[in-house]
């Protein structure tokens, strides 16, 4: 309840998951329902767990909370899946026939006339995008979960060790080369950090 307060989404009703015990997932219902795996619903790890919930949260306010579990090459072919809808000749390089075939069926049983009337105007910037720009869309959505799950958290160690699912981080160095976790880093050091929590009251 504190956390939802702090993100000023709606408060949520939580079920921890034995099943799956490293699940985290939000389901679009009235109150909010938020799945938290058993093996994440430890006191021991409290900073660990705001980050990964604040993140979740906010990428589900944005509209965008399936990215969460989402690799950054199957974002790619979900795209271009998109894109077969209103394109079938659409066939990015990159992507294998076969795949992009399966994920077109997909794409097509869940978009409904009134989401393909929404996404229409986008697909002529998602044709010309070129190869890789999936990539840098995926991660901008990452590092702005991330953010706020770091401001939710107040630790880099704890933001940086849930990012990558770890049970710990041994060593900050640890993270050198890895793209999340390395801007997560420069923006725990940035002016606009400290600005932002200062007008959180952190």
């Amino acid at each position: 309840d504190a956390l939802t307060a702090e993100l000023a989404v709606p408060s949520c009703d939580v079920f921890i998951c034995q099943q799956e015990p490293t699940a985290l997932a939000v389901l679009d219902t009235e109150p909010l329902s938020l799945i938290v795996g058993v093996d994440l619903a430890v006191e021991e790890a409290p900073a660990q767990l705001r980050f990964a919930l604040a993140k979740l949260l906010v990428l589900h306010r944005l509209g965008l909370s399936f990215l969460e579990g989402i690799s950054v090459e199957n974002f790619g072919l979900f795209l271009a899946g998109i894109v077969r809808q209103f394109n079938p000749r659409h066939a990015p390089l990159i992507i294998s026939t076969d795949a992009l075939a399966a994920e077109q069926k997909v794409v097509a049983r869940v978009l409904t006339k009134r989401l393909k009337e929404a996404v229409a105007p986008l697909v002529p910037g998602l044709i010309s995008a070129a190869p890789g720009d999936h990539e840098a869309l995926w991660m901008g959505v990452q590092h702005t979960g991330n953010r706020a799950g770091l401001l939710a958290a107040g630790s880099i160690v704890a933001s940086i060790a849930a990012a990558l699912q770890l049970p710990y981080l041994r060593h900050i160095l640890l993270v050198k080369g890895n793209a999340l976790a390395e801007e997560m880093v420069r923006f725990a050091v940035s002016e606009e950090h400290c600005e932002l929590r200062r007008h959180l009251g952190g």
